[in-house]
């Protein structure tokens, strides 16, 4: 499952619920997007939520349950925005 859009998500939770429940046990979830607020980005008027930092973002990906943070790395500067990505794995104990 891949996504760079997920500062268009209304619920952070069942945006996460969605990707657990469509994903395979062996596959993957990657995700590009942007730092947070206190990192220096500024949300425009088309995102739905926010996220002060990278690892605040990343750490509430998890604690919804079912992911695990398999790696993270920045992607540099496109245009005029930083960007990230993660990858993500099915826990062990997620159904």
């Amino acid at each position: 499952v891949y996504t760079n859009a997920v500062d268009h998500s209304f619920d952070l939770g069942r945006f996460v619920g969605e990707i657990r429940r469509v994903l395979r046990p062996t596959g993957v979830f990657v995700m590009d997007f942007q730092p947070g607020f206190e990192e220096g980005y500024n949300p425009g008027d088309y995102e739905a939520i926010h996220w002060k930092s990278v690892d605040v973002l990343l750490q509430a990906i998890e604690s919804q349950g079912g992911l695990e943070l398999q790696e993270h790395r920045p992607l540099g500067v496109l245009r005029i925005s930083a960007w990230h990505q993660a990858v993500f794995r099915k826990t062990q104990t997620a159904d």
